[in-house]
């Protein structure tokens, strides 16, 4: 397998998985590399550690599900596997500018 095909099975299996088999040793066995070459293969192909990408999947998810449920954020954060809640709050402003109780507040403006 290409270099290029397996940095885009990783990011296509990544996205693709249920949040709570979507770990760095889940994927590691999938496809058998070893935890020290996997970290480092992935750092040098996306520019990012594997825990910090699966995190900004896993907040998209999140950030989507806000605008169309009703459900409260710490169902969703258990609902997309997002476990950490003080990491998950300091991602969401970091990458969106706000905090979570905003889409709340203006979801029916913008739909």
């Amino acid at each position: 397998m290409g270099i290029h095909n397996l940095r885009r099975s990783l990011l296509n299996y990544s996205s693709s998985l249920k949040p709570y088999l979507n770990t760095e040793e889940h994927y590691m066995e999938q496809i058998g590399l070893g935890k020290e070459y996997f970290c480092r293969y992935f750092k040098k192909n996306t520019g990012m550690l594997y825990g910090r990408y699966l995190n900004e999947v896993r907040l998209s998810k999140i950030h989507h599900d806000l605008f169309y449920t009703d459900e409260p954020v710490f169902v969703l954060m258990e609902k997309h596997g997002f476990m950490n809640s003080k990491l998950f709050y300091d991602m969401f402003w970091g990458i969106y500018g706000c905090r979570h109780f905003f889409y709340y507040q203006k979801t029916d403006e913008f739909l």
